[in-house]
């Protein structure tokens, strides 16, 4: 059964809107049990974000009692035939071969691929640095890979992130020029040789400013994704990020208000262009201040 969605909503509340004789517990197992798709690729998650306009499919389940007991894989959003997209939490590490305490995010999916896949080879396409958060893209064989892996600059994302001082403007449409010098980034707000543009736009969300510091959620469009570059430009803007240590000196209470909720991109398997979003972590829009340094401040973490 086909249904069309009429707005924006998450597949759990989607399944308690559209069937209201269902208990969430039980709308929980049809969403487990795999009774929900769009063109084709599982919906994994209860907080997968449905547009207004998709077209879901529908199908009972029809298979045994066994998955009740299966252990939910609470990182996976959406699976097709090629690809998983999963939603990494701040702080978790994607890829860690060495550390065998505490596993990484690469092997959580990989041995969830492995599951139906023995001879599955899973590699990362994309994915947050560890105290960021947000989508991480996994192809599950290597046509997969080797296709996605050349079409990476035509990703198109949405970052959210809270920045600390003033905005010059609440939307903005910002160009600057970047490159690495021996390693380290070089910025740039006019072309010289050697430099690359990076453009980015911003919209403002909400305003969190107080009397003695100002704050501000924005959602961010680059027009490309290279590691780094956007939180420098954020902080040489007069901008950093809430939680920014690389490129700000700030109180290390925060976690890092930077995360990709969003990623656009094409199948392999149809050519159809293809939007994930995903839910901001609960705690995004709460941090402790002062988030700054200050004499008082340095004698309290004394």
């Amino acid at each position: 059964m086909k249904i069309q969605i009429k707005e924006n909503t998450t597949l759990l509340n989607f399944v308690l809107n559209y069937f209201p004789d269902v208990s969430v517990t039980k709308a929980k197992k049809m969403i487990l049990y795999n009774c929900f798709s769009i063109a084709g690729a599982s919906i994994k998650s209860f907080e997968y974000i449905l547009h207004k306009g998709d077209t879901i499919d529908y199908q009972k389940y029809s298979g045994g009692r066994h998955i009740a007991r299966e252990k939910r894989d609470a990182t996976v959003l959406y699976e097709d035939m090629d690809v998983i997209i999963a939603n990494k939490p701040a702080g978790v590490t994607v890829f860690n071969p060495k550390s065998k305490k505490k596993e990484d995010l690469f092997s959580e999916i990989r041995r969830y691929v492995v599951k139906s896949n023995k001879k599955a080879i899973v590699n990362i396409l994309f994915a947050p640095m560890d105290n960021e958060s947000g989508l991480c893209m996994f192809a599950k064989n290597k046509f997969a890979y080797n296709i996605l892996s050349k079409e990476k600059e035509k990703f198109e994302f949405e970052i959210n992130a809270i920045v600390s001082h003033t905005l010059k403007h609440k939307n903005d449409k910002i160009k600057y020029y970047y490159r690495y010098n021996k390693k380290k980034l070089e910025l740039s707000r006019t072309a010289a040789d050697g430099f690359q543009e990076f453009v980015f736009e911003y919209h403002t969300i909400a305003d969190y400013s107080t009397s003695k510091e100002n704050f501000y959620h924005i959602c961010i469009s680059p027009k490309e994704n290279i590691e780094l570059v956007l939180r420098a430009i954020l902080s040489h803007m007069g901008n950093p990020v809430v939680g920014e240590q690389i490129f700000d000196r700030q109180i290390r209470k925060n976690m890092l208000k930077f995360a990709y909720s969003s990623i656009r991109f094409q199948r392999t398997d149809n050519g159809r262009k293809t939007v994930v979003d995903c839910q901001l972590p609960k705690q995004f829009a709460s941090f402790n201040t002062p988030v700054y340094y200050s004499e008082k401040t340095q004698e309290e973490e004394k």
